[in-house]
């Protein structure tokens, strides 16, 4: 009956389901978005050792969300969060209204992922893959931050004043993707809302096309990093200064501010298309 009255809506969120089913389901299925998998680790011991609590490239999982406060009285006011953190210091990022999006990089190979593990790999990876490839300075990584859309008429702090209204980014992918396959030669080009200003050549038979709208990556933390000169030279300083053990690449234990360390040393920052994120502190 709900099918035929397309109202599916029963108030049971996957959460609860997963905790009826067994007390280590819902982590298990965090770290890997795959019921299938769950459900065997779950009769197998072996199995669910093999799984653990590792993140590793190529393996989507449910990134760490954030929640609101929710205090008597609040009304979502800085004050109360000061009194709900008890005076301890405490981080405040802007909340920038894209799309969360977790980019697992392979050596060449770009993969994006959202937070319910979806593959949008063929949708974002033709635009973004070259600037992962070319300024994250280690071979296997896990990203996480929020993909955007950026207009170049706008202007602002660090980059970030020209955002274009939520729920553009596709099409200003697709856009992007023609405007790269005409300069290469194709017949496609680019739409009018996102006309191109600039081209050169590029490798992969594609010109490196700039348009006024484009695709804008600000990565505000790092999960998983292994691989190239420059990432373990500073993931082994990171370590001497207590970020703890990295098994398999996975840093996804270390404490925040380091991990956000790590992420200054291997990403090299591109206006408007790649940006490492920080915080500022406040007491």
């Amino acid at each position: 009956m709900r099918v035929i009255l397309k109202d599916m809506k029963v108030g049971v969120k996957e959460e609860g389901l997963l905790r009826f089913l067994h007390p280590l389901a819902e982590p298990c299925f965090a770290t890997c978005c795959d019921l299938r998998r769950t459900c065997h680790a779950l009769t197998d011991p072996a199995a669910l050792a093999a799984l653990g609590s590792r993140v590793s490239v190529g393996q989507p999982f449910t990134p760490m969300l954030a929640q609101g406060y929710r205090g008597h009285g609040s009304k979502g006011q800085l004050s109360s969060c000061e009194a709900a953190m008890k005076r301890h210091g405490f981080a405040m990022d802007i909340k920038l209204d894209g799309e969360r999006m977790l980019c697992h990089k392979d050596g060449e190979s770009v993969r994006f992922f959202s937070r319910r593990a979806n593959e949008y790999t063929h949708l974002y990876s033709p635009v973004m893959a070259r600037f992962i490839t070319r300024h994250i300075k280690a071979e296997r990584v896990i990203l996480d931050g929020e993909l955007v859309g950026y207009d170049d008429a706008g202007d602002g702090l660090r980059g970030v004043g020209g955002l274009v209204p939520f729920g553009s980014n596709r099409t200003i992918a697709l856009a992007e993707a023609q405007a790269m396959l005409a300069s290469g030669g194709a017949s496609s080009s680019s739409s009018s809302s996102s006309s191109s200003s600039s081209s050169s050549s590029s490798g992969g038979g594609l010109a490196e096309v700039r348009t006024r709208q484009h695709l804008f990556y600000i990565v505000f933390d790092v999960l998983h990093c292994g691989g190239g000169a420059a990432a373990e030279t500073a993931m082994q300083r990171l370590k001497s200064l207590g970020a703890g053990p990295a098994p398999e690449g996975d840093v996804s234990a270390w404490p925040l501010r380091l991990r956000r360390r790590l992420l200054k040393e291997i990403v090299d920052p591109v206006r408007a298309r790649l940006l490492p994120w920080f915080h500022k502190p406040r007491c």
